[in-house]
């Protein structure tokens, strides 16, 4: 598989409300495809619930409260420690080849939305 054909999603932080954000994109950029059709090589739909899914699987905790919808992933945390150590792990997702080492771990648990 050609993972340069893809981007992968954008995290988006604010320290201030210790808050991490993943909104889905459906558009290609720059010639590549959105990761949602990455997801989608892996049986996932691509929508907030399953980056959520394989977010957790790949983090392995839950030190946060989710609140996934269908145009993008959330999470809000209750102290600045944790809040700096899930942005640190949930960075991953920026870079399509460790992206695609979360979404080929996660495929076994896939929960249908």
């Amino acid at each position: 598989m050609d993972l340069e054909q893809y981007y992968p999603p954008t995290v988006y932080s604010n320290a201030g409300f210790r808050s991490i954000s993943i909104p889905v994109e459906i558009l290609d950029k720059d010639g590549k495809r959105s990761f949602i059709h990455l997801f989608e090589v892996y049986g996932f739909s691509g929508n907030g619930s399953s980056i959520e899914q394989v977010i957790l699987f790949n983090i392995g905790r839950n030190a946060g409260e989710l609140d996934s919808e269908g145009d993008a992933f959330y999470l809000y945390s209750s102290d600045a420690e944790s809040y700096h150590k899930l942005l640190a792990d949930i960075q991953c997702v920026e870079k399509i080849v460790c992206l695609n080492t979360w979404l080929m771990n996660a495929s076994s648990i896939i929960i249908k939305e």
